[in-house]
């Protein structure tokens, strides 16, 4: 962990690296809503009614505790922080939601489901037959 720092750049860090690993979300958030196009095309469904605020809004929540963690753990000084650990945090924002989700499927694996098959972002039919993303809706 860092150096003895007051309360209100904990705060800092907890924030910076916060939105930063929520961006790294956006991003991959960005690229589930292609997939989940893709997958939509030719079908009855229209992206926007594929898409609900609720599946949308915890990826995001994933990301920023990542990034929070993650700048919690790696900057050591606030007042000096480089662009390589600003995108390490929005890496670690990205790569949060595979990593949870494959240490879940080791936990309680799904009969029907490999681990992996049906991420936050891949685009997969659900039971009416429409595409479904695991990221956006």
């Amino acid at each position: 962990m860092g150096g003895p720092f007051s309360v209100l750049e904990w705060l800092q860090i907890i924030a910076l690296g916060g939105v930063m690993g929520a961006v790294g979300q956006g991003v991959r958030t960005i690229v589930g809503f292609k997939k989940l196009n893709d997958a939509a095309s030719g079908q009855t469904v229209s992206v926007p009614d594929l898409i609900s605020a609720e599946r949308l809004f915890v990826p995001l929540a994933i990301g920023f505790i990542a990034g929070a963690l993650a700048g919690a753990s790696t900057i050591v000084d606030i007042k000096k922080v480089s662009g390589q650990q600003m995108l390490a945090l929005v890496a670690a924002g990205y790569s949060a939601a595979d990593f949870i989700e494959g240490f879940m499927s080791r936990i309680s694996p799904s009969a029907d489901v490999a681990a992996g098959e049906r991420g936050v972002g891949v685009a997969a039919p659900n039971a009416s037959g429409a595409a479904d993303d695991g990221a956006i809706g």
